[in-house]
Formats: C-alpha cells, structure tokens, sequence
C-alpha cells in the first residue's frame, strides 16, 4: 500500500468593496497511525488590502502556487462567489488548475463539472468545526493574520432562522473572509485527492 503524502491546500475567498480578499495555505499531513485522523496546519495566511486589483490578487497567487512545496501538486481552492468566476477565469487563463466552489443554502453537495462544486455553507463550517473539536486544525501564531483568524473562527456564529433552516456567519459587523477560505480547502482536504483529478 503506498504512504499517503501530505497534501497542501490553498483556499481563496475574493472579496468586494467592503470585504477582504483572504488567501491561506493549509498543509494536510495523514494519518500517523491507523485509527489517527489527519492534521491539518495552516502554513500561510493572507488577506489582501481593501480594492486591490483582482489582476494583482490572480497574479500573487500564480506566484504562490509556483514556490516549493505547492508547485509539485498544491491544490487551489476559489469561491466562486461574488467576484469569483472572472477571476477563476484569469487564473485559469494562467495556467493554474484549480477547483471552484460556489457556496449555496441547499442541503446537499453537487458537482456541477469536472473542477466546480455548489457546497453548502453547512457543510464548510460544520468540517471547520469538526476539526477544530477533534484538534485536527493548528494555527501557528507566526502570522500577523492568525490572531484575525482565530477571532473569525471564535466569531463565526451558527443560528436557527425561523423557519428552522441554520445560517453560518460573522458577528454583526465583523468580517468572515479568512474563515471562508479556510472552510472550502479544508472542506476539499476532507475529499479524496483523486478526486481533483477525475
């Protein structure tokens, strides 16, 4: 049986006017022994200054994904939400292969094509959440970003609305961008790698 490498895992969540770009890069190292979960460390995070140029973010990813240990295999994860499928177009023109992900309300996931997935938000946060309960997710604090990231992790709130449906977001008034980047690559690092490729 072959031994699992460790896979790396870039999420991107592109932002508006009013909402940050955030990037980060998650290396998911297996199972030690069996009966043992993967681990999952965060390895770089970045949020991009408000109205930076999606030419620039698309260009610095290109940049990232290029440098050791991504370029033999890193996996780039977009939200195609919002600003996202021009921008996954422009990296796609770049020549890098990723998977979008476009964040829906529903209740199940579906493959809408070979690289573009509709995930319910459920579904990220409860495998962010999962994670973190079984101390599968680290955050090293070397990052002027992870002390933003973990108040987004300990603000993201889960609600039931009225009509019993359950909703994921930031507090009021608190920005989410850096968890939702995280949530859809740890989300794909939960799928099995030969998946990217099918």
């Amino acid at each position: 049986m072959a031994v699992e490498k460790p896979r790396y895992l870039v999420g991107l969540d592109l932002g508006k006017l009013r909402d940050y770009t955030a990037m980060t890069v998650t290396e998911r190292l297996p199972a030690a022994e069996e009966g043992q979960e993967p681990q999952y460390n965060v390895r770089h995070i970045k949020r991009f200054p408000l109205g930076t140029d999606y030419v620039d973010i698309a260009g610095d990813v290109r940049t990232i994904m290029q440098r050791p240990p991504l370029d033999e295999g890193g996996e780039l994860v977009v939200d195609a939400g919002g600003p996202g499928v021009p921008v996954i177009d422009l990296l796609r023109r770049m020549g890098l292969q990723l998977v979008s992900v476009s964040i829906t309300g529903g209740e199940a996931v579906t493959r809408a094509s070979r690289h573009e997935w509709h995930v319910p938000k459920q579904d990220l946060c409860t495998t962010v959440r999962l994670l973190m309960e079984r101390d599968q997710l680290h955050v090293s604090n070397a990052f002027p970003e992870a002390s933003v990231l973990q108040s987004e992790l300990k603000g993201f709130q889960m609600k039931r609305t009225p009509s019993s449906n359950l909703t994921f977001n930031a507090r009021e008034g608190e920005h989410d961008d850096l968890v939702l980047c995280l949530a859809i690559a740890l989300w794909w690092g939960e799928r099995p790698k030969g998946v990217f490729f099918a």
